[in-house]
């Protein structure tokens, strides 16, 4: 018996402009998103879902792959403030769980 080495390429797409999150949809097998704010993403990713659908893709085969650029502080920035910004006490973790419960 030979062991066969394969390779599998994953396409995340950091798609934002309506075209792109077409082709997301369409071809691609993860989404990106970039400085989008956690509700924006539920948005978002639930349109693209129902857009793979409609191209007769499984909805459920698309994976959302999140990049943080993380800011900490010494104090929270309040309700302001970007993704992944502020203390890690109190931001950075509700951030992680909110997101958490997004990909869940």
């Amino acid at each position: 018996m030979q062991n066969k080495f394969v390779q599998v390429l994953v396409v995340a797409l950091a798609a934002f402009a309506p075209a792109a999150m077409k082709r997301l949809a369409t071809v691609a097998d993860g989404w990106n998103p970039v400085m989008v704010p956690v509700d924006g993403m539920a948005q978002m990713f639930t349109a693209v879902k129902q857009m793979a659908k409609d191209a007769g893709r499984d909805p459920s085969s698309l994976a959302m792959v999140v990049r943080a650029n993380l800011e900490i502080t010494d104090k929270p920035l309040g309700d302001k403030r970007t993704i992944f910004s502020g203390t890690i006490r109190a931001d950075q973790r509700r951030h992680c769980r909110m997101q958490a419960d997004l990909s869940a």
